[in-house]
């Protein structure tokens, strides 16, 4: 189950960051529990795939989700790990294109001047 926080909650299985997308697994009895108690409690939304290619889209959201799951050994949910991982590469080709071209833009200074 998809879930997200409305605020940050101390739960049985961690600190629980708000606005970030967790997915429980329902057959794990304590991830069932904390679950069902959020939601009953109005402290959760559930989710859909949907609702994570948005927040994917979101790279503050996408910064939250990461560093809830490095800080309290939680895992994000994979759609939103895939989206970061894609965003991560998609940067480094950017960084990458630029650098290519400032080291082509000197050479061709010279290459007129010659």
């Amino acid at each position: 189950m998809l879930l997200r926080l409305k605020r940050t909650q101390t739960t049985a299985i961690g600190r629980l960051q708000a606005a970030t997308p967790y997915a429980f697994d329902m057959k794990d009895s304590r991830h069932a529990a904390v679950a069902n108690a959020l939601l009953k409690r109005g402290m959760a939304e559930k989710l859909t795939k949907a609702d994570l290619d948005v927040a994917g889209a979101d790279p503050a959201a996408l910064q939250r989700a990461m560093q809830a799951a490095t800080s309290d050994g939680r895992g994000i949910a994979p759609a939103l790990a895939e989206r970061a991982a894609i965003l991560e590469q998609e940067v480094a080709e950017r960084l990458a294109r630029n650098d290519a071209a400032k080291a082509k833009a000197p050479a061709a200074g010279k290459a007129d001047k010659a």
